[in-house]
């Protein structure tokens, strides 16, 4: 199932220009884009928050992870159509897991599939999942997983 989801600007209770959260409809914790290709483009203006996984009290649900270790997840994704580089952190484009930054890597998007930079979910996979592509992205090492104005990581403390 493919489906698209096209931000407007919005604002958050903090103040954070807000576009779209993983998935084109309500998110299903126990299913969370298993079999979707979903594509999210944010608002040209001010900054997108790109939500891919969120904590909860059995421990990080990550958006399109199939949940077989040992296939790579190319026919479940986020595709991130038009991710903003800024200077000024408060327009530049944000991508929010969940876990640790261990737990994912950066690289160029599998064969077959839309070019761009690919991310994936590594912890305890035997092949990584892929879980977004970054279609605009010519190169995967623009993105920097240890940059906090690129990537976000939310969790329970």
């Amino acid at each position: 199932m493919e489906e698209e989801l096209i931000g407007t600007e919005t604002t958050d209770p903090t103040g954070t220009e807000t576009t779209g959260t993983g998935t084109s409809e309500p998110v299903n914790l126990g299913f969370p884009g298993i079999g979707q290709i979903d594509t999210l483009t944010g608002n040209a203006e001010g900054r997108n928050l790109y939500l891919l996984g969120l904590p909860t009290d059995n421990g990080p649900v990550v958006f399109y992870n199939d949940g077989d270790p040992n296939t790579a997840g190319i026919t479940d994704y986020a595709l991130i159509t038009n991710f903003v580089f800024a200077e000024d952190p408060n327009t530049q484009d944000r991508i929010v897991l969940t876990g640790d930054l261990s737990s994912y890597s950066i690289g160029a998007s599998p064969e077959g599939l839309p070019s761009g930079a690919g991310i994936f979910y590594t912890l305890n996979q035997a092949a990584p999942e892929l879980i977004a592509i970054v279609g605009n992205v010519s190169d995967p090492s623009q993105l920097n997983i240890n940059d906090p104005n690129q990537f976000g990581f939310v969790n329970f403390v």
